[in-house]
């Protein structure tokens, strides 16, 4: 449901609130450099910031709203988004654009000449420009919902199920998990396994501590996880 809106949408807004510290520095150089190439210096490029740009520019990208679960099928699957803070904005295409130029600056081994190059690409926002651009390549297959897990298990939400709902929606059919609010944060878990392959208790072990259960919590008890999740629902 919540992609055919994004889809659908002739027009999405992000609004990472009103402006902070800077943050009008980081808008506006966005903007600015979308129409601006590199500048060549030697074997490499001429530093794309000001020291004072670049402390704005990883601010902007490290803010905790570019972390939150619930963006990120609206990042994945809206066409034609608008980045808002306070009174001033850019386009995604600016920011994409940004992006590459960062990547030709790391790929020349010229990013020690641009103070916060690294901190920037390793910032929250730089990581969603990366999976927007892979998830919706034509070449790339629908993920399955445990390799969005395995991707997203850091992003923050208030409701730890939502560490499942929020994806299922981008997951491949066979794999995604309905989102129901009557199962426990435990039974999700169980959900979850019932469409994995084989053992994985690597992936056991990472969806346990996402959604904070113990050896305790996730202990069969001698159960195939079927009979299980039969008998849990059974006895509710």
């Amino acid at each position: 449901m919540m992609r055919q809106i994004y889809t659908s949408a002739v027009k999405v807004y992000l609004w990472l609130g009103q402006e902070e510290e800077n943050s009008d520095i980081a808008v506006r150089f966005v903007a600015a450099q979308a129409s601006k190439p590199l500048r060549p210096r030697g074997s490499g490029y001429r530093p794309l910031w000001s020291r004072q740009e670049g402390k704005a520019l990883h601010g902007l990208f490290d803010q905790r709203y570019w972390r939150r679960m619930w963006i990120i099928q609206e990042l994945l699957h809206a066409n034609d988004m608008t980045v808002w803070c306070g009174s001033l904005s850019f386009t995604w295409d600016d920011i994409e654009k940004l992006y590459l130029k960062l990547k030709s600056i790391e790929e020349s081994n010229w990013f020690a000449h641009h103070e916060y190059h690294l901190m920037v690409m390793q910032s929250s926002a730089a990581v969603m420009v990366w999976q927007r651009a892979h998830w919706r390549h034509p070449d790339t297959p629908v993920p399955s919902l445990q390799t969005l897990i395995e991707i997203f298990r850091d992003w923050q939400c208030t409701d730890l199920r939502d560490k499942v709902f929020a994806l299922s929606g981008m997951a491949t059919e066979e794999s995604a998990v309905e989102p129901d609010y009557t199962l426990t944060t435990r039974e999700v878990y169980f959900a979850v396994l019932r469409h994995v392959e084989g053992q994985q208790e690597q992936f056991r072990a990472l969806l346990s501590q996402t959604f904070g259960l113990a050896g305790r919590d996730v202990d069969l008890h001698g159960q195939n996880m079927y009979s299980h999740l039969r008998n849990t629902r059974c006895a509710r």
